[in-house]
């Protein structure tokens, strides 16, 4: 999705794909858009196994 972005597909185009607001899109884009994919599914499970 945030990649989608960066490749200059427009922002209301993504979200209605995703089926998420643009408020959640740019909120993701903060925490998430220095991060490579692999490194954003490390972080999931990590927390994944903290909350368990």
């Amino acid at each position: 999705m945030l990649k989608q972005g960066n490749d200059g597909v427009p922002v209301a185009e993504i979200c209605c794909k995703v089926g998420i607001s643009q408020a959640a899109h740019f909120n993701r884009k903060k925490k998430y858009g220095g991060l490579l994919p692999t490194e954003i599914r490390w972080l999931k499970q990590l927390k994944e196994e903290i909350a368990s």
